[in-house]
C-alpha cells in the first residue's frame, strides 16, 4: 500500500494546476452561462477540479503524458450541464451509496478493506483536497452516472440484430480484380495557374497547416562524447567480474570453463561502457549549458562560453521530422509546450541531449496561395488523374462485359484479351485492407452485396478504380458465433449506449446554449 500511496503522491502533485483557468478569470463574477442562467466562477472551478481528479484516478501515473490530449475545460462545462439535468430530474445519491462507492476504490484500502487513514492521507497529500470536497465531487459523479444510465437504459439488442451485426463484422469474401491506378495516369496531365488559383479559392481549407514552431537548439551528441569516455582495462575487468553471471556458458560442467573468457567479450564490454559513459558526459555538458542560459534564456552568450554551435530548425509541425534532428518525440513535445522565447531544460533523446529555445510559433493556418501553390498543383493533378481513372474504368467495364457476356467464368479470359492484369485478393472482411486495392466503403458494399460469379462495374477504392469478379462469399462460423455471442453482444450494447448518449447529450448541449466567458479573455 505504501508504494501505491507514494506513486500517487509523485504523480499527482498538481498544486495550482488550474492556474491557467484562474489567470483568465479577471474580476467578473461568472465563468459563463447555460440554460439562460449564469454560472459562478467557483462553481466552474469545482467542476474543473472534479474532472481533473477523475482523470488522475483514471490514468494514474500516465496522467502527465495523457493530460495534453485532454480538454479539461470543455469537460468541466459538460459536467455542469449534466449536473443541471440531473438536478432537474431530482436525482439523489444516498449516504449509503456514497460510502459504498468510496470503499470500493482499491487505493483507499488496506489489506483488502477500506482504511480511513489511507483515504484521508491520499486525498490530502496526493490530491490536495479534504475528504468532504472529494465526497461532494463523487456524489455529483454518481448523480451523472445515474442520469446516463437512465438515458441509455432502454437500449436492447434483438437476436436478429445480433447475428446481423456479427455477420457484418465476420463474413468474408474473395475477388479476382484488375486495378486502374490513377498514379500511373499522371503523364501528360498538367495544371495551369488559373486552374490552381480557382481550386485554391474554392478548397483552401484542404491546404490548412497545423500549428508550427521554429526553435534554436544546442545538441550534445552521445557519439561526440565517446572520445572523452576514457574506459580503462580496469573498468572492463570490474564490469566483467560484477556481471559475470551474464557470461555463463550454458551447459558447461567444468568450473574453469563455466564463463566466456574476458578476452572474448572485452570489446563488447568496452563498447557498452563507452556508450553509457558518453551519454553521461553529454548530459553533464547539457546540464551545465542549461544552467548557464540563466533566467533570460540567453543561449547565445552560453554558446560562446561553451564553444557550442547553435542551430535553427525552421518551422515544423508535430507530424513532420524535425529538420537536422529527425523524429524525436521528446524534442517535439518540449517545443510545442514551451511559450515563445522560452527555453527548455535538458531534453533527453535517443542519441543526444538537447537544450532548445522557441523562436516563434504559428497557429493552424491556411497558407497564402503562393506558398501553397505546389501543394495545390499536386492536388489538381491528382484529381484529374482520378477522373481519368474513372473514365477509363467505365470504358473497360463495358468492354469486359461485352467480351465475357456477363459470365463470371469468362472474366479472366476477358481481362487477358484486353491486356489487363488479373489479381487475386484472398479472403477479407469488411473494413480490412485488401492488398492491391486498399479499402473503401463503396468497395465493401459492392462485394458483400454480390453473389459469387458476379462481375462488377467500375468501383472506387482506396488505390483507384477496380473491376472485379466475386470468387467466394464465406458465411460466419455458427459454432464460433455461439462461443462469442455474449461477449459480442456486450460490445454491441456498449457501442449502442455510446451512440445513444452522444446523440442525447448533443441535443442537451445545444439546448443549454453555453456561453463560455473564459474564451473571451
Amino acid at each position: 500500500m505504501k508504494s501505491i500511496v507514494w506513486a500517487l503522491v509523485i504523480t499527482f502533485v498538481l498544486w495550482g494546476a488550474g492556474s491557467a483557468v484562474t489567470s483568465r478569470m479577471g474580476t467578473k463574477d461568472y465563468a459563463g452561462r447555460i440554460f439562460s442562467k449564469n454560472v459562478p466562477y467557483d462553481k466552474y472551478l469545482e467542476s474543473y477540479r472534479a474532472v481533473q481528479d477523475q482523470a488522475l484516478m483514471r490514468y494514474g501515473d500516465n496522467y502527465k503524458q495523457i493530460a495534453k490530449f485532454l480538454n479539461i475545460e470543455e469537460e468541466a462545462w459538460d459536467r455542469i450541464i449534466l449536473l443541471h439535468e440531473a438536478d432537474k430530474r431530482k436525482i439523489k445519491i444516498s449516504e449509503k451509496e456514497l460510502a459504498g462507492s468510496i470503499a470500493s476504490f482499491p487505493f483507499f484500502q488496506q489489506n483488502g478493506k477500506f482504511d480511513y487513514n489511507v483515504y484521508s492521507r491520499i486525498l490530502r497529500y496526493a490530491f490536495h483536497i479534504e475528504p468532504y470536497q472529494f465526497e461532494s465531487e463523487l456524489r455529483d459523479t454518481l448523480k451523472i452516472e445515474r442520469l446516463v444510465n437512465t438515458v441509455i437504459g432502454a437500449v436492447a439488442v434483438s437476436d436478429d440484430e445480433l447475428i446481423g451485426e456479427y455477420r457484418q463484422e465476420n463474413e468474408e469474401a474473395s475477388v479476382t480484380f484488375t486495378l486502374i491506378d490513377p498514379l500511373k495516369l499522371t503523364d501528360g496531365i498538367s495544371a495551369e495557374d488559373g486552374e490552381l488559383a480557382d481550386y485554391y479559392n474554392k478548397n483552401g481549407r484542404e491546404f490548412e497547416k497545423g500549428a508550427e514552431v521554429n526553435i534554436q537548439y544546442a545538441a550534445f551528441s552521445f557519439k561526440d562524447s565517446e572520445k572523452d569516455a576514457g574506459i580503462t582495462d580496469e573498468d572492463i575487468n570490474n564490469f566483467y567480474e560484477t556481471n559475470k553471471d551474464d557470461y555463463k556458458i550454458e551447459g558447461a560442467e567444468d568450473k574453469d570453463i563455466a564463463y566466456q573468457p574476458l578476452e572474448s567479450v572485452k570489446d563488447g564490454i568496452r563498447a557498452g561502457l563507452t556508450s553509457e559513459r558518453a551519454g553521461e558526459l553529454a548530459r553533464e555538458k547539457a546540464d551545465k549549458f542549461a544552467g548557464a542560459t540563466g533566467d533570460k534564456y540567453d543561449m547565445g552568450e552560453a554558446a560562446k562560453e561553451f564553444g557550442i554551435e547553435l542551430k535553427k530548425t525552421g518551422y515544423f509541425s508535430r507530424q513532420e521530422k524535425i529538420p537536422d534532428i529527425g523524429w524525436s518525440l521528446p524534442v517535439a513535445n518540449a517545443a510545442f509546450e514551451l511559450e515563445k522565447d522560452a527555453a527548455s531544460g535538458v531534453i533527453n533523446a535517443a542519441d543526444a541531449c538537447y537544450v532548445i529555445k522557441v523562436i516563434d510559433k504559428k497557429p493552424s493556418h491556411i497558407p497564402p496561395f503562393d506558398e501553397a501553390k505546389e501543394s495545390v498543383r499536386k492536388k489538381v493533378i491528382e484529381t484529374k488523374s482520378w477522373n481519368k481513372s474513372k473514365e477509363e474504368a467505365l470504358n473497360l467495364s463495358a468492354k469486359i462485359n461485352e467480351a465475357s457476356g456477363g459470365d463470371g467464368a469468362k472474366f479472366e479470359d476477358a481481362l487477358t484479351t484486353l491486356g489487363l492484369k488479373a489479381e487475386k485478393s484472398g479472403l477479407f472482411k469488411r473494413g480490412q485492407y485488401v492488398p492491391g486495392i486498399g479499402t473503401g466503403e463503396a468497395l465493401f458494399k459492392a462485394v458483400f452485396s454480390s453473389s459469387p460469379g458476379t462481375i462488377s462495374g467500375a468501383v472506387e477504392a482506396e488505390k483507384g478504380y477496380v473491376i472485379f469478379r466475386v470468387d467466394e462469399r464465406k458465411d460466419i462460423d455458427t459454432t464460433k458465433f455461439e462461443e462469442e455471442k455474449e461477449g459480442f453482444k456486450n460490445r454491441l450494447l456498449s457501442r449502442k449506449h455510446g451512440d445513444l448518449f452522444r446523440e442525447w447529450f448533443s441535443a442537451l448541449k445545444n439546448k443549454a446554449k453555453l456561453e463560455n466567458y473564459l474564451e473571451k479573455k
